[in-house]
């Protein structure tokens, strides 16, 4: 049944393939005792900067969006808006609606530990 609802919705499916994949990369390399029945150990957000950028263009553009259509966002300053945009099509950021409809900004963070021998 996904299959013929995929099929309709060519960028949908472009963008749960990405997921899917990104996931599973993310699945793979974590321990064993880190990943339970109720708990996969991978966070969404994770997944979601790991996947193309094409992919997360398709879900971070939307969400601007709806943050332009929303009451609370009109009083921002259209430059904040603009770099937002710009960060989303860089790859940089992008934006994902979370599911009580609140829209979240996500970025790739590294963290460097540095020890000495």
């Amino acid at each position: 049944q996904i299959h013929s609802v995929l099929a309709r919705f060519p960028r949908v499916s472009k963008i749960f393939q990405h997921y899917s994949s990104a996931f599973a990369d993310q699945a793979s390399v974590l321990d064993a005792t880190e990943k339970s029945d109720l708990n996969t150990g991978v966070e969404h957000a994770s997944v979601v900067m790991a996947m193309t950028k094409e992919s997360r263009l398709l879900m971070g553009l939307p969400a601007l969006q709806v943050l332009r259509m929303r009451h609370a966002w009109r009083s921002l300053l259209g430059d904040t808006l603009k770099t937002l945009e710009k960060d989303i099509s860089s790859g940089a950021r992008t934006l994902m609606i979370d599911g009580s409809g609140t829209v979240e900004r996500v970025a790739r963070a590294v963290l460097l530990r540095i020890t000495r021998p």
